[in-house]
């Protein structure tokens, strides 16, 4: 309680900090220029008296994008005591025009995937530093819990923020405890914009998109922005298809150089057949990759998403700056799918029954914000004070058949569907509510000198209804009060290198438990302690190293000897290293490179062995792409390569057998016919390798795509 009081503390006091630099400040960008700063984003990066004014922007590059939407803090990268890869909307460019997340993280150190779905949602799960992220993903800073069970497209994304590390100071309560997907919207720009992209690929695969926005005004001050997307196709794997639709719409109103409003809305729709990939078996290499072991007259899936967000943001002078916002997102998921489970050991025989689900999420996010920096005795402060309010609804409709049937998967024959209209329908009712201020500063105690310190105190309220849920009739209530610090140091002998060292924590409360009828999960809880160097190279090129160890928890495991049960591991480690580069070499070379050496496994439980290595983490990853700009011999033609390469990994706790190891080698070429048109290929997997991904907790194996050809016609007007 004595923690809470001093947040609220210092809110008004701060407050009453900014109101007095206001009236001291003649105009927002008033004062000499002491010294300017390189920036290749749209807008210009300049040191004002002392004080660092950012327009922080993004960028077509490689390397020199910042992500201040995941922070909710203006940062220059060297200030940032964390792992933060920003991938570009150039980068996603020229891995082709299918627009894939997964593209973008396989080229980041320590993230792995580990389910790709078939196409169409576009929200891959991943783990992050050797835990998953299935339960959260963000959009401009805002929470969208739903996991997959929401859709996502890439049309109106400008680039995609990768945050590293237990992220509970800006986001509270949180499973996503290896790090975190923030995707930022494209947003309204000054210049008008007319961008259409078509794409054309295998297995009867189409995409188009269209970019267009300008000022509605004449002294634009009122901006817009619109995005449209439309996919379909089908896949290597049988029976498989999908279709997507998606609109965006975001509006700028600045009607003076202190206030803007912005109004960013989206909804996308997929229909799909839902594909869960193969069981995990040791026999999984003699099945086909394209084996569907599921009902394709029966299984598929109908979800729609829409996601509204409202900002205001209020500059009180170069050192302060207000910010409110509201984000609402609405997905409604309706499934029917075949579930498996494993097969008994040397079988073929796949035991399976009939699912149907429907899912409505409901979420609220409310984000107030006061950013500023001030000197006090001799130290210069850069403050974050916020307030989050977070309400997340779910009501979700099951039935499932009681009886099993067996499916031959050497001689597959379909049509065996069960008739389960007649069951009854369990109904599970989740309410999530938390509040929580939070503040965070980072002091200059001397030039080359920085210490970064900042808490969060999270109320936590959670409500559970289940009726006839798996067989179980419960209601729940639980509350939780949570304090999560940080803390870090950063050294920065030269401007160009900084190296900190950093302490964090997280925290995620549990109460969905299908155990029994009495017992409760006790709250999830994770420790960071993080090493790090970062280099500029170049200008614009960026070298980033981290060695960290990643405690966790009370964390919750699938149980794959119980179908729907789940139990709880005393605690889990994760140590690792890892090197990202990224940037440009001169004006004729993109290139981005990452390696990653992690161990995640079991330290301390009582049912999981010490030493029982985590699902689907490969010991070594690495990843190397880029593209070279021919200027005077092929001018207007650029050509790309690239491979990603990981070990073996476990496939499922306890540990019984290995995935095997993945590569991949892709390659691009695209050619600017003149001012307007441009014409890309894109081939990947050239050597047509079998890749494997396993998600344990979900009980499947997911075959990677093999040799895929396509072809994107791009015009900008």
């Amino acid at each position: 309680m004595q923690k809470l009081l001093f947040l609220l503390l210092v809110i008004p006091w701060a407050s009453t900090l900014a109101a007095k630099a206001q009236n001291d400040d003649k105009a927002i960008t008033s004062g000499p220029v002491k010294k300017a700063i390189k920036s290749t984003g749209e807008s210009e990066l300049v040191e004002l008296d002392e004080q660092v004014v950012t327009a922080l922007s993004t960028s077509t590059s490689y390397g020199t994008a910042v992500g201040n939407k995941a922070l909710k803090m203006d940062l220059e990268q060297r200030d940032i005591p964390q792992s933060l890869e920003v991938r570009t909307q150039q980068m996603l460019k020229d891995f082709g025009g299918t627009q894939r997340t997964d593209d973008l993280g396989k080229t980041v150190a320590g993230i792995n995937l580990v389910w790709q779905g078939n196409g169409g949602t576009n929200v891959p799960m991943f783990n992050i530093r050797g835990f998953p992220n299935n339960a959260d993903n963000f959009k401009d800073g805002y929470r969208r819990t739903g996991g997959r069970l929401t859709t996502q497209d890439l049309s109106y994304v400008e680039q995609v923020e990768f945050l590293k590390g237990p992220s509970s100071l800006i986001y509270g309560n949180l499973d996503s405890l290896g790090g975190l997907v923030n995707f930022v919207s494209k947003r309204p720009k000054m210049e008008p914009i007319k961008n259409f992209d078509f794409t054309i690929g295998q297995y009867d695969f189409y995409r188009g998109t269209v970019d267009v926005g300008n000022a509605l005004n004449q002294d634009k001050s009122l901006l817009y922005r619109v995005n449209m997307a439309f996919e379909d196709g089908n896949s290597f794997r049988d029976f498989a298809h999908h279709g997507t639709q998606a609109f965006a719409l975001a509006l700028s109103y600045r009607p003076n150089d202190r206030n803007q409003w912005n109004l960013l809305v989206d909804y996308t729709q997929s229909v799909l057949l839902g594909d869960f990939g193969l069981p995990i078996t040791p026999l999984y290499q003699q099945l086909p990759t394209t084996l569907y072991v599921q009902e394709p007259d029966y299984d598929h899936t109908y979800v729609w998403t829409l996601n509204t967000t409202l900002e205001y943001e209020h500059t009180f002078n170069s050192q302060w700056k207000f910010s409110l916002g509201f984000s609402s997102g609405l997905s409604d998921w309706e499934e029917f799918y075949t579930r498996f489970t494993q097969p008994k050991p040397g079988s073929f025989l796949l035991p399976r029954h009939m699912n149907t689900e429907h899912v409505l999420w409901n979420n609220r996010d409310f984000e107030a914000k006061l950013n500023g920096s001030f000197n006090l005795f001799t130290m210069q402060h850069k403050l974050l004070l916020g307030m989050s309010y977070l309400e997340n609804d779910q009501l979700l409709n099951k039935i499932r058949s009681g009886g099993f049937s067996d499916f031959d998967m050497r001689a597959p024959v379909y049509g065996k569907i069960d008739d389960i209209s007649h069951l009854p329908e369990g109904i599970l009712v989740v309410n999530n509510y938390t509040l929580a201020p939070y503040v965070q500063d980072l002091i200059t105690l001397m030039p080359k000198l920085k210490l970064m310190l900042g808490g969060r105190y999270d109320f936590v309220r959670q409500y559970s209804d289940k009726q006839q849920f798996f067989g179980v009739n419960r209601s729940d209530t639980q509350e939780d009060a949570q304090f999560t610090p940080r803390a870090a140091l950063i050294y920065q002998p030269f401007f160009s290198t900084s190296l900190y060292f950093s302490y964090s924590t997280s925290f995620a409360q549990r109460i969905n438990n299908l155990l029994d009828d009495t017992q409760r999960y006790k709250p999830e809880k994770g420790k960071q302690y993080e090493f790090g160097i970062k280099q500029t190279l170049f200008d614009t090129f960026s070298l980033n190293i981290a060695a960290y160890e990643l405690i966790r928890s009370n964390a919750v495991v699938s149980d794959i000897r119980k179908q729907d049960r789940s139990f709880q591991i005393g605690e889990q480690r994760s140590r690792g290293l890892e090197v990202d580069l990224s940037g440009e070499l001169g004006e004729h070379i993109r290139l981005t490179a990452s390696y990653a050496l992690t161990k995640a496994e079991v330290t301390r439980d009582n049912v999981m062995p010490a030493g029982t290595e985590r699902y689907g983490v490969p010991r070594h990853a690495m990843s190397i792409f880029g593209v070279y700009h021919f200027t005077e011999a092929l001018p207007g033609v650029e050509v790309g390569t690239g491979m990603n390469y990981s070990t073996k990994t476990q496939a499922q706790m306890p540990n019984t057998f290995e995935i095997d190891a993945n590569w991949q080698w892709d390659a691009m070429v695209n050619y600017q016919l003149n001012k307007i048109f441009k014409v890309q290929l894109n081939l990947k997997n050239i050597t047509n390798e079998r890749n494997y991904v396993v998600s344990a907790d979900y009980g499947y194996i997911s075959p990677l795509m093999p040799r895929t050809l396509s072809a994107t016609i791009s015009a900008n007007f």
